[in-house]
């Protein structure tokens, strides 16, 4: 929910975020939701619209994983699923 998080700080609606980051409404809203772990590309993406560093998106999922925020997460975002 980190996404989804920094959106609503940001006063951005889904499907607005959904548009700047070129990603389709469902797998955004699914990435939101937890059922889905965004791509390394799509991941970039939506760091790049919401203008937040992409390191940002995984260390709030490391902290919620009671992970160290310093280790190299990347695999976060690395899955077979294309954005």
């Amino acid at each position: 929910r980190v996404i989804q998080t920094i959106r609503e700080s940001k006063g951005i609606s889904r499907t607005q975020l959904a548009y700047l980051a070129g990603l389709p409404y469902p797998s955004l809203a699914a990435y939101e939701t937890g059922r889905r772990v965004p791509s390394l590309p799509a991941g970039l993406r939506i760091a790049d619209a919401l203008d937040v560093h992409p390191r940002l998106l995984m260390e709030k999922r490391n902290k919620k994983n009671g992970e160290q925020s310093d280790e190299d997460t990347t695999e976060l975002h690395v899955d077979s699923q294309s954005a």
